[in-house]
């Protein structure tokens, strides 16, 4: 086989792998004419670093039933809700995590600090702290919930939590995750820095034509990186 039908045969093999990658794994993903555009794909998915046992979504269902009752219930969920009646992922992320954002005060107070301590690993406010659909669960049987949060002025943040056997945790997936990794922090708390790193991050599409404008309005974070990113790191026990 000459040189010239080796590179031409190579070149077709490229160009069907490049096809077959989903769109949804690149930092521009297209839609007919439209663009979203999604930070910190630049990154590699993390090496497994922490671990968490096999447990089925009704497991964790009561863990969180139990510890919004002991610890995040107040004197408006006894009046209106039965004691131990079920709790969905939002509220208990609402209460549990929505209502800690200081260090220092959630290593004298929070119940569960371990859970609140690793979601301060990006700056953010939470001010609107949600569940983002029911209990999921990973290819390797660990169930989680997978949330959003911000202040309003804020792009959202997805993050995780889980429970690890002994406690709940938090995780902050940093691939496809819409935060200014500059800063450590949501973007829009400094314009100025969060437009240096965009412009960072889309050079190329700038430098083609696209306005700086029209990338910052289609800012998304990219879920399914995200949870890839999430399974890479955690693994069962």
């Amino acid at each position: 086989m000459d040189n010239k039908l080796y590179e031409n045969i190579m070149m077709r093999i490229a160009k069907v792998v490049k096809n077959a990658i989903n769109e949804s794994d690149e930092a521009v993903e297209k839609h007919g004419t439209h663009r979203t555009y999604y930070l910190n794909m630049d990154l590699n998915t993390p090496k497994a670093g922490r671990t968490a046992p096999k447990m089925s979504a009704k497991e964790l269902e009561d863990k969180i039933t139990e510890f919004f009752w002991k610890y995040g219930a107040d004197e408006y969920d006894r009046r209106d809700h039965k004691e131990g009646s079920k709790i969905s992922p939002g509220k208990f992320l609402y209460r549990m995590v929505g209502n800690w954002k200081d260090g220092k005060k959630i290593k004298q107070n929070s119940k569960l600090p371990e859970m609140n301590i690793d979601l301060l690993k990006i700056y953010h406010d939470t001010e609107n702290c949600d569940a983002v659909g029911d209990i999921r669960t990973t290819k390797s049987g660990i169930p989680y919930i997978l949330g959003q949060m911000g202040g309003d002025w804020e792009e959202p943040i997805l993050f995780m939590v889980y429970w690890d056997g002994k406690t709940f945790r938090g995780y902050i997936p940093e691939r496809g995750n819409q935060y200014n990794r500059d800063t450590k922090g949501a973007l829009g708390n400094n314009e100025e820095a969060d437009e240096a790193f965009i412009r960072k991050q889309f050079k190329d599409e700038i430098e083609n034509g696209t306005e700086y404008s029209k990338i910052k309005k289609n800012i998304r974070y990219n879920k399914d990186a995200c949870i890839a990113d999430f399974e890479a790191r955690i693994k069962r026990k």
